[in-house]
């Protein structure tokens, strides 16, 4: 789960949020293999947005950026949690 911070008013598309994940999780230049990540919706909330994400493999996700863009706007990451969930 992502925090961000948003002015309010910044609209997301949800076309945008997979475009968003791949640049987040794709660690290998966008060649086309299975994607191991599940996007969920953004929701709005009073001091910005959260974005829930599912990462699908056992090995940690990628280092997060600082900063996540979706749809030309660049919204800093305030904070992230990682939580162990079991999918089977």
């Amino acid at each position: 789960m992502l925090d961000l911070l948003a002015p309010d008013g910044v609209p997301v598309h949800p076309v945008r949020l997979h475009g968003a994940a791949c640049t987040l999780f794709d660690t290998d230049g966008g060649h086309p293999h299975p994607r191991p990540f599940a996007v969920g919706p953004v929701r709005a909330v009073p001091d910005g947005l959260v974005w829930h994400l599912g990462w699908l493999r056992d090995a940690a996700p990628p280092v997060l950026p600082e900063t996540v863009t979706l749809g030309g706007h660049a919204l800093p990451v305030t904070r992230h949690t990682t939580r162990p969930v079991s999918y089977a």
